[in-house]
């Protein structure tokens, strides 16, 4: 059975990033979040033996900022000293021929997402199981019998089980609650007075 999974980039790299501060290689190059990234990928190759491997990343805007000037306004900027560790991060994985997956207009959940549905529409992968590594709550729609939740750091399945246990609700309902609760990480607004329990 084919195993995908499917990395969402930048939210692997910030994790990286917070693990462990202040690392540095004897040149003084930044090597915290490279460090942190390189670790958790070489546990997902030993633990987890992908036959398919895939690194999605956000491409600049997301074409969101069109539809809602307020979208994601309160982000801090990325760290100085990350945009290096990205480009040592990139020069890695394309050295282990790890595609990179990415769009202007798109952030990394969408470019997860469109893969997701194009596996499950191709005839030639019908027993395919994918594996999104990502916390992104928006995508929590896809999770199904063959797509799940992965944390490489907890070694956490998420199937849609262990999602309404976790959050109460199933992937079906998953864009409703977000559409009425919002969200406060993306500065998108919900129905006002409606919180996860009401929705």
């Amino acid at each position: 059975t084919a195993k995908l999974y499917l990395i969402d980039g930048h939210a692997q790299i910030y994790r990286s990033y917070y693990a462990v501060m202040g690392l540095k290689s004897p040149s003084g190059e930044p090597t915290n979040a490279t460090f942190g990234f390189v670790a958790m990928l070489l546990k997902l190759l030993q633990m987890r033996k992908p036959s398919h491997i895939v690194l999605a990343m956000d491409a600049g805007t997301s074409g969101r900022e069109t539809l809602d000037t307020t979208y994601k306004a309160q982000r801090k900027p990325m760290p100085e000293d990350m945009p290096p560790q990205i480009d040592r991060i990139l020069q890695i994985t394309d050295t282990l021929n790890i595609p990179l997956y990415k769009a202007e207009g798109f952030e990394a959940d969408d470019a997860i997402a469109t893969l997701v549905r194009h596996v499950r529409t191709d005839p030639s992968c019908p027993d395919c199981h994918i594996y999104m590594c990502t916390k992104d709550k928006d995508l929590d729609q896809l999770i199904d019998d063959k797509c799940v939740m992965y944390d490489i750091q907890t070694n956490e399945e998420i199937n849609a089980a262990a999602l309404f246990e976790k959050k109460g609700y199933t992937p079906q309902q998953a864009r409703d609650v977000l559409a009425l609760t919002g969200d406060t990480v993306d500065n998108i607004p919900g129905i006002p007075g409606v919180g996860p329990k009401t929705a």
